[in-house]
């Protein structure tokens, strides 16, 4: 899990914006399969989602607009970081790119209005997208959470996630 920081200029014209260069990691370079984005309104809470088995994938998160206050929760059974939650506020001119491994559970709350574009390393498959339930961790939200999927409210807890098989 990398948080990473745009390469912007700007000048009369706008501004260039580079949110993700290989280089910035120790990672082998990974397939980009599919590229998609959501917009969402103040206060709205997304996740806490992951694709699993055989769609289990590398996906870059990016703020294209607004902020966001980004959680991963980390699932993979051994890793240095199983069952620990990574909290980060990220924004178009700040912060602005996660990358999150396979395993790695990712939600985040729009603190304004926002435009978040994600790139996967594999095709998204319905069966195959799981998550764990916000209420299931300690989760300190910047604003009140109202605005919740009714799928999201019922994701399971990290409790049942354990007795999971994908």
């Amino acid at each position: 899990m990398e948080y990473f920081s745009p390469f912007q200029e700007s000048d009369e014209r706008g501004d260039f914006v580079k949110l993700f260069s290989s280089p910035w990691t120790n990672l082998e370079p990974w397939n980009l399969e599919e590229t998609f984005y959501s917009t969402s309104k103040r206060g709205v809470v997304r996740g806490l989602h992951l694709q699993v088995g055989e769609s289990a994938n590398w996906r870059l998160i990016s703020v294209i607009e607004g902020e966001i206050f980004d959680v991963l929760y980390d699932l993979r059974n051994e890793s240095s970081t199983e069952g620990k939650t990574m909290i980060k506020f990220m924004s178009k001119t700040e912060t602005s790119s996660v990358l999150i491994p396979p395993g790695v559970a990712h939600g985040f709350q729009a603190v304004t209005n926002c435009i978040t574009l994600y790139q996967s390393s594999k095709y998204y498959i319905p069966e195959r997208d799981f998550g764990i339930n916000i209420e299931a961790i300690q989760i300190n939200w910047p604003i009140e959470p109202k605005i919740i999927s009714f799928r999201d409210r019922n994701l399971p807890m990290v409790k049942d996630w354990i007795n999971f098989e994908a």
